[in-house]
């Protein structure tokens, strides 16, 4: 194995090289994947080429995430680990654009994009029983209707 890394250094490095120029983005939801996984990553120096953008929609399964963990200092969690935070209303698609296409040298960007789930459909909108509910062939007819307005 030392000897094939040895040849191929040259390939190796040209290929790190270009993946550290990639830009890469994740999406994240704090209800199912909590703050920890993510947050020590910004201690890596050099991953500005890297965006997440975490889901704010305040619910979980069963429940509503700050009934469970505590999470009003999200943005301070994630500046605390050398992430450049940035709050975005994750509705408008022009806000998350310019977002998205800008970053902060030598930092990674965590975006947190405030949103409501299921926003635009009157019975599902800010509903905990949504996050896990199926809708009748009924409801996502009238979801449809209600979302085409």
């Amino acid at each position: 194995m030392k000897a094939w890394l040895w040849q191929h250094r040259d390939a190796l490095a040209t290929t790190v090289t270009r993946l550290a120029r990639t830009p890469v983005a994740t999406l994240l939801n704090l209800g199912v994947i909590g703050v920890a996984l993510a947050l020590p990553v910004g201690l890596y120096v050099g991953l500005d080429n890297l965006t997440a953008v975490v889901d704010r929609n305040r619910l979980q399964q069963g429940a509503r995430t700050e009934d469970t963990n505590r999470l009003d200092s999200l943005p301070d969690r994630w500046s605390a680990f050398g992430w450049d935070v940035v709050e975005v209303d994750g509705h408008d698609h022009l806000a998350l654009r310019g977002v998205l296409e800008a970053s902060a040298p030598g930092r990674p960007t965590c975006v947190i994009a405030n949103t409501v789930k299921g926003k635009g459909v009157s019975f599902m909108e800010d509903r905990v029983e949504w996050h896990h509910k199926i809708p009748t062939a009924e409801q996502v007819a009238a979801a449809h209707l209600e979302l085409a307005r």
